[in-house]
């Protein structure tokens, strides 16, 4: 997700880099204009800006969904009603579990 948020930076400068370039270039008795060049090319930068975002979400939601299906599940199996042995087993197990996937859950968020 990190290289999302810097392709994104990159994105911006080069918008603000388009919007420095002068509208108008005068080469001896020519004049350039590239008003519409910048217009569409900051258009252009917009566009993959926003296809990077929905990407960029897409990616996240699913990423956060894996986590939710994980705690939905664990929640599940820890609301268990301890009986005997083996369910204390069963609940230890599972605690060992959610310790062990408790870091990687820190670094995925």
């Amino acid at each position: 997700l990190d290289s999302y948020g810097k392709e994104l930076e990159r994105f911006k400068s080069k918008d603000k880099e388009i919007e420095r370039v002068n509208s108008v270039h005068i080469i001896g008795a020519l004049s350039l204009n590239t008003k519409h060049l910048k217009r569409h090319l900051s258009e252009e930068c917009r566009s993959w800006t926003i296809q990077y975002s929905e990407k960029l979400h897409t990616r996240a939601k699913a990423e956060l969904e894996v986590i939710t299906e994980y705690m939905r599940l664990t929640t599940g199996k820890l609301s268990r009603k301890v009986e005997d042995l083996d369910t204390l087993g069963f609940m230890m197990q599972v605690l060992k579990e959610v310790r062990e996937k408790e870091c990687s859950i820190e670094l995925e968020i």
